[in-house]
């Protein structure tokens, strides 16, 4: 007997929580320059580099990427998707908007590491035929 993950509302909160607030950052970095080092600046410690320089921006984009793709997980997972799917799914995000504000941002090399590691995910836990139908035959479908 299969059982289907349950939904979690909390989960689905949180993911659609950090998904409004990876991907405006992101963004920020490379549409918006100035405006990020205000709010850097405000919100800024001392020693930490507000100049806005390519490395901060980059910084920036990385970072909304990330928790971009973890509000893609948590937000899937709470809607009741499988591990893998959502998995598979919230890298795919992190993918898309991480490695294009690293191209808009002159970075083509963290856009190439970031491509192997995405595709060590699809080739783990892309679904196999096989998998699939193991799965099947184990829940007695």
């Amino acid at each position: 007997m299969s059982t289907a993950p349950t939904p979690d509302r909390a989960l689905t909160v949180l993911g659609a929580l950090l998904v409004v607030t990876g991907a405006p950052l992101a963004l920020l970095a490379v549409a918006a320059p100035d405006l990020l080092v205000t709010v850097y600046s405000i919100a800024a410690t001392a020693g930490t580099p507000t100049d806005g320089g390519p490395a901060m921006r980059l910084g920036a984009a990385i970072s909304g990427a990330l928790t971009l793709g973890w509000g893609v997980l948590l937000g899937l997972l709470g809607r009741g998707l499988p591990l893998r799917s959502a998995a598979l799914a919230s890298a795919v995000a992190w993918y898309v908007l991480d490695s294009g504000a690293s191209l808009v941002l002159g970075f083509g090399w963290n856009a190439l590491s970031n491509t192997g590691f995405l595709a060590a995910f699809v080739l783990l836990l892309w679904p196999r035929r096989s998998s699939v139908a193991g799965t099947a035959a184990r829940s007695g479908a």
